[in-house]
């Protein structure tokens, strides 16, 4: 059985859109209550939340996200070297537009379209090809939400990675770290800057249904800033 956490405050998947304006310039989180963008299904609308937020840069907003009413997590999740979430591959996590052409760049520095976007989990494979480019594996992808209609998770890696690349446009899928968690909780949502690496992250929590309690489960995404290999 599946344990259910419902996503709390902005976040998770402001799933580290980086502005294309230089990400050392001041960014802030914006909260604001809109029903889900047009261009989703349906199907994925319904799963989303009206309590939506939005990533401002200098010369206005980066990306607005709908988090999903509630993600799950795997029971049997321990956390590894390289996984800190206990997420399964292709599982959605929320939606995003991104209002004007070129302000959104994705972790590896690739422009995204001004667009609707779904967002689900994805774990970066382990390769010559990706060595020294994180030190962990948890990313958030974007999707076309034109080509990505259902709510259920893309289970095979392939089709998931196929699917983001798209939204890219290119042969790599479009990508938005997730930073370890710290150990305890955030006591309110902040977009801090870190200055050795010149990335924007946003700090908050899920509120995760554990028995008859809640739990805060924090979260680290990268907001603005791309990797630096």
């Amino acid at each position: 059985m599946r344990t259910i956490v419902r996503l709390w405050l902005a976040g998770i998947v402001a799933i580290c859109w980086s502005g294309a304006l230089l990400a050392s310039e001041p960014h802030k989180l914006e909260a604001f209550k809109a029903a889900p963008p047009a261009g989703l299904s349906d199907k994925i609308s319904a799963q989303l939340d009206d309590n939506a937020y939005r990533i401002i840069g200098p010369k206005g907003p980066v990306c607005e996200i709908w988090l999903v009413k509630e993600v799950a997590t795997r029971d049997d999740f321990k956390p590894t070297l390289t996984v800190k979430y206990p997420f399964t591959s292709g599982q959605l996590l929320g939606a995003a537009r991104l209002p004007t052409a070129g302000a959104a760049l994705d972790f590896r520095g690739q422009e995204l379209a001004a667009g609707v976007y779904t967002l689900r989990y994805g774990l970066q494979p382990q390769d010559g090809n990706h060595l020294g480019s994180s030190d962990t594996s948890d990313f958030g992808l974007a999707c076309s939400a034109a080509m990505d209609k259902d709510p259920a998770p893309v289970s095979k890696v392939p089709d998931l990675f196929k699917l983001s690349a798209k939204a890219a446009g290119s042969a790599h899928p479009a990508i938005f770290q997730m930073i370890p968690p710290p150990a305890a909780a955030y006591k309110a949502p902040v977009l801090k800057h870190n200055e050795d690496k010149d990335l924007w992250i946003l700090q908050t929590n899920f509120h995760a249904k554990s028995k008859d309690k809640i739990v805060d489960l924090p979260v680290q995404i990268v907001t603005v800033g791309i990797s630096e290999h």
